[in-house]
């Protein structure tokens, strides 16, 4: 074999070897992945809150089991984010509603026609603590 050659597999071998990654440093970019999209998750929540609140600072949600719009104060957005098995997410939002209630709903969050994050359903899942699920 001549120099050239040896040369130039040598080099295919370094390139190869440096483009390894240990499994840690690969579960770290996954993990940091994770959070990235957890994050736009809720910025697509609080996103749509925002817009859809009203001048009262009300959020008007439709109750399909009481048959009536409620007018939601905001809470907080849950810090955990799921996953569907569809590949959309959601996260557990918390409001209140005069004169006692206290709602849990389920935001669910995928990918718009742009491409970007954005609700695509909201689900009322707890009443005072009563799941409706």
């Amino acid at each position: 074999m001549n120099c050239t050659i040896k040369t130039a597999l040598m080099m295919v071998v370094l390139l190869a070897l440096a483009s390894c990654q240990k499994p840690e440093e690969k579960a770290e970019q996954a993990s940091a992945k994770a959070k990235l999209e957890a994050a736009q998750v809720k910025k697509a929540i609080e996103s749509y809150i925002q817009i859809n609140t009203n001048v009262e600072g009300a959020l008007a949600v439709e109750d399909t089991v009481e048959n009536r719009a409620r007018q939601l104060s905001f809470g907080y957005v849950h810090s955990s984010v799921h996953e569907t098995e569809g590949g959309s997410y959601y996260a557990c939002v918390d409001f209140t509603e005069a004169p006692a209630d206290t709602l849990d709903l389920d935001f669910y969050v995928a990918l718009n026609p742009d491409n970007e994050p954005a609700v695509s359903k909201v689900v009322i899942h707890k009443v005072n603590g009563k799941s409706r699920l």
